[in-house]
């Protein structure tokens, strides 16, 4: 075979780009991420199917798992992380104890339904999670949203005598607007499929 001419050079370039881009579009599919958020009622950590539409979340991510397991060729499972949490009612020391067994329930239930390795389980149980509630509030106004940031981002104060002055303000009127409006969706358990 004689040199390879620059036509040619452009023509087998082309193609290593071609089959590039496919092997990169078929590696970036097999990294499937796909989530889960079950929300709790105050105080429980038993899965509730008929709360907050948790039976149909719950239905399509064990579909979406068993037909990645189903699909190991194409598909697999790197790992699944878990957190769970709870909202500001109760104390610390129950809402980090509540948070645990609500990954408990939910990783009980999901492997009843689909055996996942429990190599693959990372979990982070967060007790009460300011930050999802910092962010809830971020956008939304209401009486006293400067107090309740101000208390929430104060990192001298603990987490218990951060509820306390919440409580405290305006005869706990905005905690009781918090405990209404952000504080069912603090109370989760979420996995995330890598």
């Amino acid at each position: 075979m004689g040199p390879i001419l620059s036509k040619d050079k452009y023509l087998l370039r082309s193609i290593a780009i071609i089959i590039s881009m496919c092997f990169s579009f078929l590696a970036s599919e097999a990294q499937v991420t796909d989530s889960l958020k079950i929300y709790f009622r105050s105080g429980s950590s038993q899965y509730d199917p008929s709360y907050k539409g948790n039976a149909e979340r719950m239905d399509n991510f064990i579909k979406r798992i068993d037909e990645i397991e189903r699909d190991s060729v194409n598909y697999t499972i790197y790992k699944i992380e878990y957190s769970a949490a709870a909202s500001l009612e109760g104390s610390v020391s129950f809402n980090r104890y509540i948070s645990q067994k609500r990954f408990e329930s939910i990783v009980g239930y999901i492997n009843n339904k689909v055996r996942v390795s429990e190599e693959l389980i990372v979990s982070t149980v967060l007790g009460e999670d300011w930050e999802a509630l910092l962010e809830m509030i971020a956008d939304v106004e209401f009486k006293n949203k400067d107090k309740v940031l101000e208390i929430a981002m104060d990192n001298n104060l603990s987490d218990a005598d951060k509820e306390l002055q919440i409580k405290q303000i305006d005869n706990r009127k905005t905690w009781e607007y918090l405990l209404k409006t952000f504080y069912p969706e603090m109370r989760y358990c979420e996995a995330v499929v890598y």
